[in-house]
């Protein structure tokens, strides 16, 4: 079976998940305000209320938990609720717990002399104008005072985990000199930062309401958030807010149809019966949060912004699951010739590079002496079946025991790939790459794999408007009373280039504490 016509013969999920279809979708997609059961529902007395507290937060990701912890240390009565059975199953705790901050503590501590002048340079140099400028400042004048506060949680951070990673490395230093401002706790894991915050939030009387997922955003008659429901265990419950809610949601990323609608450029000749950017991050990262609050009239930043775009490998055309290329082999156009860097700086650039190419993709060919030779770093592709047994039964992966045979599956000129194999392998071995690679291996040893290479992330990054205290605005700039949103759910926190690891956590808990503790100093409802 050629490759191609197995992948355009699949049909695309239609509807939108968790959200009542189409219907949920239409509403998110305009921003409308909404006079639905929602507001229905809010009108009903006290007596309907099945739990009454002071702080609902949706999501026990590391800004939810970070929220959890700064409004129970208020005194106030708090229940997150999350949708996955534990705290352990977040983006945040699975992430490589790496964070970054200026004029932390540690720095002081290491003799590294820093200051969120220089941060917030940076910061706007990799945004390239596409962030919102206040959100931007917060993250950099915040995001040290957040590192020490986690130490203080009980992180396990120290002097000799901090580094300069990520894109100033090797770019953006005609802007600002390079500073170690990764800060990576012991464990190596974002557990090791989401951990302390749940058991501190317990200690402090937080309520944790796992496998609960919060469906709907209740408003009063002078429109202000005062409740959800949530469904926990098949059953429906009402809770009030007497102080507010925080939306923890996360973003779009495994929703195949936000994406497809916000993220996939439908230019002539481009393959678009699918979106072109996949997710290796949570499952549940559903747009859920983002179209409640749009159904409240929330206005939308950036719809087409992810925290860092890099190539990588569909795994699943009805859920959006992707792998990401961690050691790539090479990138073949539909010419059977080759175009684009592979491991060229930044990834979006390289994502740019490939969208360029005829129909907006390449091929990655790899062979079993690059799966041997990466096996104890997890692979050439990460977040995928062992072997890519599952990749290559969907039709998202090509196996063949000659370079003829792929040549076929994929439709390319046979000696057209042979000779371009030939030429890479001559350039890995002298050394002398005619695009410039370092480090490549040959591909010499069979059998050979190919994946077609679009657009991965952890998760998008674009999402509803907040202010600098994380308050939810609508589409005319006013805030929505009541109503938080924190992590990657919100927009133009960050631009177009990934500033890094450790961006997307330090703005996460950042805003986590900014709403918690603003959400403590609202009046309560009666």
């Amino acid at each position: 079976m050629n490759l191609n016509e197995g992948l355009n013969r699949r049909s695309f999920l239609k509807g939108a998940a968790l959200m009542g279809g189409a219907a949920a979708f239409a509403g998110m997609a305009g921003c409308a305000p909404q006079t639905s059961a929602s507001q229905e529902l809010s009108s009903t007395s006290d007596s309907a209320w099945d739990k009454e507290v002071d702080v609902v937060i949706a999501g026990a990701g590391g800004g939810g938990l970070a929220a959890a912890v700064e409004a129970s240390a208020a005194g106030k009565e708090v229940v997150v609720c999350e949708v996955m059975s534990s705290a352990t199953m977040s983006n945040s705790a699975l992430c490589a717990g790496m964070i970054q901050g200026a004029c932390t503590n540690l720095q002081k501590e290491a003799g590294i002399d820093d200051s969120v002048e220089e941060f917030d340079k940076y910061l706007t140099a990799v945004a390239e104008g596409f962030e919102n400028p206040e959100l931007r400042r917060l993250y950099a004048e915040k995001s040290g005072e957040t590192i020490d506060w986690l130490a203080e949680q009980g992180a396990a951070l120290s002097t000799e985990r901090l580094s300069t990673q990520g894109t100033m490395v090797d770019y953006y230093t005609d802007v600002t000199p390079a500073v170690a401002r990764m800060h990576q706790n012991a464990d190596g894991i974002g557990a090791g930062f989401t951990e302390p915050l749940r058991k501190k939030a317990e200690e402090q009387g937080a309520e944790f309401m796992f496998d609960t997922q919060v469906t709907r955003l209740l408003t009063n008659t002078d429109g202000e958030v005062e409740g959800v429901i949530v469904a926990d265990g098949g059953k429906e419950q009402r809770i009030k807010a007497r102080l507010g809610v925080i939306l923890n949601t996360g973003g779009f990323s495994r929703n195949a149809d936000m994406v497809r609608s916000f993220m996939s450029p439908a230019m002539p000749g481009m393959f678009n019966d699918r979106p072109i950017m996949g997710s290796y991050g949570s499952p549940w990262q559903q747009g859920d949060g983002i179209m409640m609050a749009c159904a409240l009239g929330a206005k939308l930043v950036n719809p087409w912004c992810a925290y860092n775009v890099a190539p990588g490998l569909e795994r699943k055309v009805e859920d959006n699951s992707a792998g990401y290329i961690s050691i790539p082999g090479l990138f073949v156009s539909t010419d059977g010739q080759r175009h684009v860097l592979e491991t060229g700086r930044p990834t979006e650039n390289v994502v740019g590079d490939v969208w360029k190419q005829p129909n907006g993709y390449v091929w990655n060919i790899w062979d079993q002496g690059i799966a041997d030779a990466t096996a104890e770093y997890g692979g050439p592709v990460l977040y995928c079946s062992d072997g890519f047994e599952e990749e290559i039964s969907g039709g998202y992966v090509v196996k063949a025991d000659t370079v003829e045979e792929l040549a076929t599956a994929l439709d390319l000129d046979a000696d057209t790939l042979a000779k371009t194999i030939a030429v890479f392998n001559d350039g890995a071995a002298s050394g002398a790459d005619a695009l410039g690679r370092q480090g490549a291996i040959p591909l010499m040893q069979p059998p050979f794999f190919a994946g077609r290479v679009i657009a991965v992330s952890p998760d998008t990054a674009g999402g509803v408007d907040v202010n600098t205290n994380t308050q939810v605005l609508n589409v005319f700039g006013e805030v929505i009373p009541r109503l938080y949103a924190v992590g990657n759910m919100v927009g133009g926190f960050k631009g177009k280039v990934n500033a890094g690891c450790g961006q997307a956590l330090g703005w996460t808990y950042t805003s986590g504490r900014i709403a918690g503790q603003h959400v403590v100093t609202l009046e309560p409802l009666a």
